[in-house]
């Protein structure tokens, strides 16, 4: 495999993962949502929740790493199930 074959792939594959990424943060949402009409949460939580609910692009670093862990154990899961 070429190098720019293998730098394009590596750039796809990143790509694809950051779409996890941000389909992660959007299932949180929904779910963080739900669950704040639904359930008694503390004043704290909401209000930090609250500061989350934007889009992935918008999100720190930080927030954007959290969500990049939990897509990367989906993928890992994915990818071991379908191995088998």
């Amino acid at each position: 495999m070429t190098d720019s074959k293998t730098s394009q792939q590596t750039s796809n594959n990143s790509k694809s993962f950051e779409k996890v990424a941000e389909q992660v943060h959007e299932l949180w949402m929904g779910w963080a949502t739900r669950l704040m009409h639904e359930e008694t949460l503390s004043q704290e939580r909401v209000e930090r929740w609250k500061q989350c609910f934007v889009p992935y692009s918008e999100l720190s670093e930080e927030m954007k790493d959290l969500d990049r862990k939990f897509a990367k154990q989906l993928i890992e899961t994915y990818e071991s199930s379908s191995s088998r």
